[in-house]
């Protein structure tokens, strides 16, 4: 969490949300065309996504953003 803090210029609920549909994009490509689950690209991706969408639920429910 510390790193959405300090970052320097302000990170808006749109962004987010658009940086987190380009990996879920991705992910769904990699998915169809049968990479393992265990491909280290894949597990990057999916830690992407872990952390934008925890950077959005606290925009959203914390900071009140909408």
């Amino acid at each position: 969490m510390g790193e959405i803090m300090s970052m320097d210029k302000k990170r808006t609920v749109k962004i987010v949300k658009q940086e987190l549909s380009k990996i879920d994009d991705k992910i769904e490509n990699m998915l169809e065309k049968n990479v393992s689950e265990t491909n280290p690209k894949l597990d990057k991706l999916n830690t992407q996504q872990n952390k934008l969408e925890i950077e959005l639920e606290f925009l959203t429910d914390i900071m009140g953003e909408k």
